[in-house]
């Protein structure tokens, strides 16, 4: 059993994904934004992160995937 924290903007993915990883035996805990998910980071130890990468967050400090796109 594994702490997983999920994090994507879009509430309905996000729940689907959190409910299937219940089903599995997994503890998960929804983030809805990089900082919501920083908040959760600092304050609880997860066995994994499933982020969306497509989405303004704080995670990361590179270019998106959606910026890098556009610019070739």
């Amino acid at each position: 059993m594994a702490n997983i924290l999920v994090v994507d903007d879009e509430k309905s993915m996000r729940h689907s994904l959190s409910i299937a990883l219940e089903g599995w035996g997994h503890n998960t805990k929804e983030a809805s934004s990089g900082k919501e998910a920083v908040d959760f980071i600092s304050k609880e130890i997860y066995d994994i992160v499933v982020t969306d990468l497509v989405m303004d967050c704080l995670l990361y400090t590179s270019p998106s995937p959606r910026d890098l796109s556009t610019s070739r």
